[in-house]
């Protein structure tokens, strides 16, 4: 008996990783956001009194910051795609790493994953001046390694990470408003 070889097809990987760049502006100049951004009074701050998050920081040296974050969301709270391809509680985590200011600019990374679902997103961060304020310009890619829904909830990641980074704008230009007025 003659045995036939089969080609093999390369079906495309659902675990693909997603790119995503976007760029938030921030009414103040670089140095004031970037101050702000690496001070762990600011991060404490905005997760005082958080009942299923927390944050711990840690600096290198002067003007930098690691800032490690994590959230338990209930099962209850996810979409019912998430739901369905987990079992239990999600558990995200996210870190920040800002580097010095250098007159002009700062660089950061970031990086995160979870619990109960295989994934991880990474990027980079840069804050460099726009007119009177700053833009911070965020490249990165997220994948999250789940049969069928992986594409769809790499998408949903992405949007979170937009949510954050905006509402993160929103709390530096609150902190920075209080400090001024001390």
């Amino acid at each position: 008996m003659l045995l036939r070889r089969s080609a093999i097809t390369r079906v495309p990987s659902p675990n693909m990783s997603r790119s995503f760049e976007f760029t938030v502006s921030y009414p103040s100049p670089p140095a004031v956001v970037h101050e702000a951004l690496t001070t762990d009074r600011f991060w404490h701050s905005i997760f005082e009194g958080a009942e299923n998050a927390s944050v711990e920081t840690s600096s290198d040296g002067p003007g930098t910051l690691t800032v490690a974050m994590v959230e338990h969301v209930g099962r209850a709270a996810l979409p019912g795609p998430v739901r369905k391809a987990m079992k239990g509680d999600l558990v995200l985590t996210h870190t920040d790493r800002w580097s010095p200011f250098d007159g002009e600019r700062a660089k950061g990374t970031f990086d995160g994953g979870s619990t109960n679902m295989s994934g991880r997103i990474e990027g980079t961060m840069l804050l460099r001046p726009e007119g009177e304020g700053s833009i911070l310009e965020v490249a990165g890619l997220t994948e999250v390694k789940v049969r069928i829904i992986g594409g769809m909830l790499e998408s949903m990641v992405e949007n979170m990470i937009k949510r954050g980074f905006n509402g993160k704008r929103d709390y530096v230009e609150k902190w920075i408003s209080q400090q001024s007025e001390s």
